[in-house]
């Protein structure tokens, strides 16, 4: 009797967890943070609209020797898309989306494994005396249940990873680090 009674019990707290819980967890992520390239706003909007560039200062496809990727369109152009396959970096696409020269570009993130989920991100350029003020901001909704608990596992670490993004952005470009090796 008091087995039973312990795996009813058990089981009342995981349906609290998984059905529950994400009810009061956020229903979306959000990501948004500037940083000051030191290059004219032309420079720094050409590159970030490149995605031949992003694979150099993209921290998610580093330490993954299987990534293959596909670049579709014509480069930095509306509908310009960059696809990935790999063991450590899943599959996804990222696709230009809009664009206006040397303000903004909207694009759309899909993942496909590990785990399904779309984004939509929105980079913003801005002339400032000390170089491009660059604004990087992502937003993706959470499902219910699971992608709510994912996302309060994982909230922390994107935040982590887009930070490093924009540093490898900035470092990449002020470097003058933008030519691919291959």
């Amino acid at each position: 009797m008091k087995f039973k009674k312990a795996v009813i019990g058990i089981v009342l707290i995981l349906l609290f967890i998984i059905l529950i819980l994400p009810l009061f967890l956020s229903s979306k992520f959000h990501f948004k943070k500037s940083i000051t390239i030191k290059l004219p706003l032309e420079q720094t909007y050409q590159q970030v609209k490149s995605f031949d560039t992003w694979v150099i200062w993209s921290p998610w496809n580093k330490g993954d020797s299987t990534a293959k990727y596909d670049y579709l369109g014509s480069t930095g152009t509306k509908g310009s898309t960059i696809a990935w396959q790999g063991e450590i970096i899943g599959v996804g696409s990222n696709t230009i989306i809009e664009l206006s020269p040397n303000k903004y570009i909207k694009n759309l993130l899909v993942l496909k494994k590990p785990f399904e989920s779309n984004a939509d991100g929105l980079w913003e350029f801005e002339s400032t005396e000390s170089g491009t003020k660059t604004t990087w901001t992502v937003d993706a909704p959470l499902s219910y249940p699971f992608g709510r608990i994912r996302g309060l596992i994982t909230d922390k670490k994107l935040h982590r990873d887009y930070e490093k993004a924009l540093d490898r952005l900035k470092n990449t470009l002020e470097n003058n680090e933008t030519k691919l090796n291959h």
